[in-house]
């Protein structure tokens, strides 16, 4: 049965885009650079789990990652949705470090880091909503009731769980990475009565991939970021000099001399996830500083995206989320974690 795979989410393609567009001395803010370390961190961490759930041998199971349905007008996102013939699991993730409490009697859970102590969002809560949000989603489908469980994955391989009150709940929601491969096959063996046969798995599985619908931020409006803070043009990605010139079918830096093909590639990308799902013939000469509306086209047409209208009236649109280049990087992207790698 086909999966949804992890791919990078929108957040991290579009914090990756907004580095890569932020003139150099902007890119240090370190209100963005602080919040797309945590994302990062986080995803991070669903990786891990990921990790733990392929070593894990489960009887028919199918694992969607990164889900964003909507129950009624309410979104609702799951980490990991794990679906067998018996029953279903959700994994909530958090890549957190120090010290995690959780305080049963007033369903709080605390971080603990040196001598700073906050409240964080209750992992266990959060995977309760999504199994109600889940359960009212099935039954507006029809589909039959199926046990749902829930688990709350601490991915930080050095983080500490506290939990002072003994709680049994907490005990069996609230565990290590580590511990996941073992606490799904536990899972497993409590449920042996098939609820979902082959078929309506199936259509279980085509309802998920027709109806998850992918958050897009507008870093833009949150950082309040304007045309004067983007660079103009293709930038040189070995030394971030702009624009880059077009002459004989190859972009060429003025500055060290490096040239590219299809620099323009990923510039067109960048466009899409900082400003907009749709994109014009004129749009895309101006963001690339290019005359030429042919030679636009041609760039257009080469990335076989998805086109409605026609002559002036013709948009491009912009490529699904798992379409984005997984491995795009941005300038001073070492750097920047070594300054912010964990929540």
């Amino acid at each position: 049965m086909p999966e949804k795979a992890r791919t990078k989410p929108y957040m991290i393609l579009c914090y990756e885009a907004l580095l890569r567009r932020l003139k150099g001395q902007y890119r240090d803010n370190p209100m963005i650079l602080k919040d797309f370390a945590n994302y990062m961190a986080g995803y991070q961490g669903e990786k891990y789990v990921d990790y733990a759930i392929s070593t894990t041998s489960l009887h028919n199971a199918a694992t969607y990652r990164d889900i964003r349905l909507i129950n009624g007008r309410t979104p609702f996102q799951i980490d990991t949705l794990i679906i067998t013939p018996t029953h279903i699991l959700i994994i909530e993730i958090k890549n957190m470090k120090g010290e995690l409490i959780y305080d049963s009697k007033h369903d709080q859970f605390i971080q603990v880091v040196g001598a700073e102590r906050k409240r964080q969002r209750n992992p266990i809560q959060q995977s309760m909503i999504q199994k109600m949000h889940l359960e009212t989603w099935l039954q507006n489908f029809n589909l039959p009731p199926v046990p749902i469980e829930t688990l709350s994955v601490i991915s930080n391989p050095n983080a500490i769980i506290s939990n002072p009150d003994q709680s049994k709940a907490v005990y069996d929601e609230l565990i290590h990475v580590e511990n996941l491969p073992q606490k799904l096959l536990d899972i497993e063996r409590k449920h042996d009565k098939q609820i979902l046969d082959q078929s309506t798995r199936h259509h279980l599985d085509r309802l998920i991939h027709s109806y998850d619908t992918p958050h897009r931020p507008d870093l833009l409006t949150y950082y309040n970021l304007s045309d004067q803070h983007f660079i103009h043009g293709i930038a040189c990605d070995q030394c971030d000099q702009y624009p880059m010139h077009r002459s004989r079918l190859k972009w060429h830096c003025p500055k060290c001399g490096a040239h590219s093909k299809n620099a323009h590639e990923q510039v067109i990308y960048d466009y899409f996830l900082l400003h907009g799902p749709t994109l014009t013939n004129a749009e895309c000469r101006r963001y690339l500083c290019i005359e030429s509306r042919d030679v636009a086209y041609g760039f257009l047409k080469s990335m076989n995206l998805k086109i409605t209208g026609t002559r002036k009236g013709t948009k491009y649109h912009a490529p699904s989320q798992s379409q984005y280049p997984q491995l795009s990087a941005y300038p001073g992207e070492r750097q920047h974690f070594r300054n912010f790698q964990m929540q």
